[in-house]
């Protein structure tokens, strides 16, 4: 099996990849996802990516799995070159929750390492633990609360733009926007729809660069474990959507810094739930597909946390909150009642509601 050496120089030729690099050997990566439904395809797929890294130890939590399905995991893990750790929850408790179970279960097992998160159907590319070393350059991730962000490419835009464009920033979308939607991008958005969009900075600057976000996915992001005594565990009570941005955000809130390393990169197997693939990559009001979406659990959940953590950390002040709240509003009424959708139209007012009021919690 070919493994990368975490010993190389650094891209400028320097010693000082090397000491970055030697921090990871001490401390050790352990790899944490977890999986749920029958997803042995995918899992497999992720621990040979892990396997061709030499990362060494992957903690898997089940989130109420069937019979059949523990059963493939434990042939993946009786044949995987990785230690596989398995741990089963007896029902589906969310990501937020099995991800809180992951983390216990890593720092249980393996005490002081850097803990690296992913989705079941991630699969880092060759390099990206060099990128890892190569981006500890001139931080102490171990002694001070810094964490690092993988690039997740086309499945999450707005940290590739982050990337490209030197702004981190954006990737929460404005303060006090709701599911992107903000009053005051209403003059931008005439002015695209009339044809005369500006170029942007994103798209001025190629060269991606490392930049620091407000937070991220689970799928790569890389901490070291005694930061968790600062910054807790993710909430289940979100059980779907934004626990993760939640999560990760707490390391500003707390003083410390994430850090997007764009040499990092995490591909995802699947693709987003909202979108409907028959359109062939055709631009269409974000509002139009969740409008149109099957599963109303998912849209609840992704509307409900989204207005619960923007209107609490990522605000700009309640007026401008409540002002996009009446805009998303006005458009889930009036676009459901024109694609005849009421009933998705009132699941998402309804989650509007819960989440400004804080009602958070559910099962899935």
């Amino acid at each position: 099996m070919n493994r990368p050496s975490l010993l190389a120089t650094g891209a400028d030729g320097t010693g000082a990849g090397a000491a970055a690099a030697s921090v990871l050997q001490r401390h050790g990566v352990v790899a944490l996802t977890v999986t749920y439904g029958r997803r042995i395809a995918l899992i497999r797929r992720c621990t040979a990516a892990l396997e061709v890294l030499g990362i060494a130890h992957l903690v898997v939590v089940t989130n109420g799995i069937g019979a059949a399905y523990r059963a493939e995991l434990e042939a993946l893990q009786a044949q995987s070159r990785v230690r596989i750790e398995l741990h089963h929850l007896p029902e589906n408790i969310g990501a937020g929750g099995g991800f809180a179970a992951a983390i216990r279960q890593a720092r249980a097992s393996h005490g002081d390492a850097f803990l690296w998160l992913l989705d079941d159907d991630n699969c880092p590319r060759p390099g990206a633990l060099d990128a890892l070393a190569d981006a500890m350059r001139g931080h102490d991730p171990v002694t001070t609360l810094t964490a690092f962000a993988s690039l997740r490419g086309e499945r999450f835009p707005l940290w590739m733009e982050a990337a490209r464009s030197g702004d981190g920033e954006g990737v929460f979308h404005s303060r006090s926007s709701i599911c992107s939607l903000d009053v005051r991008r209403i003059p931008a958005w005439l002015t695209k729809r009339l044809g005369r969009r500006p170029t942007s900075a994103a798209e001025a600057t190629h060269a991606a660069v490392s930049v620091d976000v407000p937070g991220g996915p689970y799928g790569g992001f890389f901490i070291h474990a005694r930061h968790i005594d600062t910054i807790g565990y993710p909430d289940p009570r979100y059980v779907l959507y934004f626990d993760d941005l939640e999560w990760t955000n707490r390391v500003r809130r707390m003083g410390g810094s994430v850090r997007l390393v764009p040499g990092c990169i995490v591909d995802d197997a699947e693709g987003d739930w909202a979108i409907d693939d028959t359109r062939q990559g055709k631009p269409r009001f974000f509002m139009i597909d969740l409008l149109r979406s099957s599963d109303r659990k998912r849209l609840y959940y992704s509307i409900r946390n989204n207005v619960y953590f923007k209107s609490r950390y990522w605000s700009a002040g309640w007026a401008l909150t409540g002002a996009n709240l009446a805009l998303f509003v006005a458009l889930a009424i009036g676009l459901g009642l024109a694609l005849g959708r009421p009933r998705n139209a009132a699941t998402m007012v309804g989650a509007a509601i819960d989440g400004v009021t804080g009602r958070l919690g559910g099962t899935l």
